[in-house]
């Protein structure tokens, strides 16, 4: 009686009976729902490790290239001072690159030279002044 009283004509019942039905079915579409999320989230995590990896290749990659790209510097730094040396009269560059070129050989003669002095036998101080002083002068136009 008390549900009679609570739905009114039974129509309404009849309405109760059905949402109660729709209920069920609703239920199923959520945990399909979940389903779905929960692959998805799976999916999602599968996708950030991936990415991740990639991530961590492209690093790698990187520095590979920050090695070769050194190496191919110092590789046309040496061309230079090749060329400067053995072909002088035909090679040409930029007064910037000679200036560099200049600087980072007499810069490495007199760090060797100061390093390894004992072992060279007549090299004195004027040469070692000189060429701190060429190294100065370098270095202030550059």
């Amino acid at each position: 009686m008390d549900l009679a009283k609570k739905y009114g004509e039974p129509f309404k019942i009849f309405e109760a009976i059905n949402v109660y039905k729709n209920m069920g079915e609703i239920t199923t579409v959520i945990e399909a729902k979940r389903a779905d999320s929960d692959r998805l989230s799976s999916e999602i995590s599968n996708k950030e490790a991936e990415l991740s990896a990639l991530n961590n290749f492209i690093e790698r990659a990187n520095m590979a290239i920050g090695k070769i790209e050194a190496n191919y510097e110092r590789s046309l730094i040496l061309q230079t001072i090749s060329d400067l040396i053995y072909e002088t009269e035909t090679t040409e560059i930029k007064p910037e690159t000679f200036l560099r070129t200049s600087l980072l050989v007499l810069t490495g003669i007199h760090s060797y030279a100061r390093r390894h002095s004992v072992n060279l036998g007549n090299w004195d101080r004027d040469v070692d002044r000189w060429l701190k002083l060429t190294i100065e002068i370098l270095t202030s136009i550059l």
